[in-house]
């Protein structure tokens, strides 16, 4: 069997870092990077008002890359969370190579606009498979034009992701939680707290009044963790 040429899409950095770990230790593809820097780029006073307005600046200059350099063999383009990637892009591509199969993978919601930006909301119905880690997004994806969005589960490989090397006594919890503020993330935890299971939660957006009628079994820091 051939090997799969995928072209990867996204700044070598965080979660997508450990992705693309874990397309190089397999065999069977031959992983490209479209970005060759790691390095994150400090937004601008421009940057963080095309943020705000959901029409999010190509600082990488993904779109250029995608349409001037030759990708002629790649087999898949694989992007992780694409805000920056506008329609008109894909669709040139999907045109100017119709045997690549257009891959979008994320994290996070999808469906909601504090994720994602214009491009993305109207580029997701562009892409051949849309990868989800939400259940609930599958139906809400699909409702958005969306034709082929896929369940995958998130898993902990002791080959790609480091453990901390210290942990303060202070965050040493039996069930702990990390994440942003999300009603469904909220009534999850609702329902576990219920059942006798105490969680600490971490996170920015808790401090908001919806959340501060809770079970006794939720303690809510309302701080980050990173």
């Amino acid at each position: 069997m051939s090997k799969k040429n995928i072209l990867f899409v996204h700044p070598l950095t965080g979660n997508a870092y450990e992705l693309y770990k874990a397309f190089d230790r397999n065999p069977n593809v031959n992983i490209i990077s479209l970005l060759d820097s790691t390095a994150k780029s400090k937004p601008s006073l421009l940057s963080k008002i095309r943020y705000k307005l959901k029409l999010h600046q190509d600082v990488y200059e993904i779109n250029k890359k995608l349409l001037s350099y030759d990708i002629s063999n790649m087999d898949i383009l694989f992007v992780v969370k694409g805000n920056e990637i506008h329609p008109k892009t894909l669709k040139k591509l999907k045109k100017k190579f119709p045997s690549m199969t257009l891959i979008h993978w994320a994290l996070d919601d999808m469906s909601g606009w504090h994720t994602k930006s214009i491009f993305l909301h109207f580029g997701l119905k562009l892409f051949d498979i849309v990868y989800t880690t939400k259940t609930y997004n599958l139906s809400q994806l699909k409702d958005m034009g969306v034709k082929n969005v896929k369940y995958i589960n998130q898993a902990y490989s002791q080959d790609i992701h480091a453990k901390p090397k210290h942990c303060e006594p202070q965050f040493s919890h039996k069930v702990l939680f990390i994440g942003r503020a999300e009603i469904e993330r909220f009534r999850s935890m609702e329902f576990l707290a219920k059942n006798d299971i105490e969680i600490n939660i971490y996170g920015i957006g808790w401090h908001k009044q919806i959340y501060q009628n809770h079970h006794k079994n939720l303690i809510i820091h309302d701080m980050p963790l990173y």
